[in-house]
């Protein structure tokens, strides 16, 4: 229920803050500027239970995955 300006108000002083503490990641090989934001929505996403259940398992998998790699690495 909040008005389209000030969403991107928002939006906006969430930038500057992500800038100002440093929530941004580089990008190499471009030009135009290597630090980027992070990306991220200010309107949170409502996600139904047998939804969030099914990417739980996928970064569950994942996070034991980059687990195991980086202890073969290590």
């Amino acid at each position: 229920t909040q008005p389209a300006a000030r969403i991107r108000q928002r939006r906006a002083e969430a930038d500057a803050l992500f800038h100002r503490v440093g929530i941004t990641f580089a990008v190499y090989g471009e030009d135009a500027g290597t630090e980027r934001l992070i990306p991220f929505d200010v309107v949170p996403r409502i996600i139904a239970a047998p939804e969030w259940a099914r990417l739980e398992a996928g970064l569950k998998q994942r996070v034991r995955a980059l687990n195991a790699f980086i202890g073969d690495v290590y």
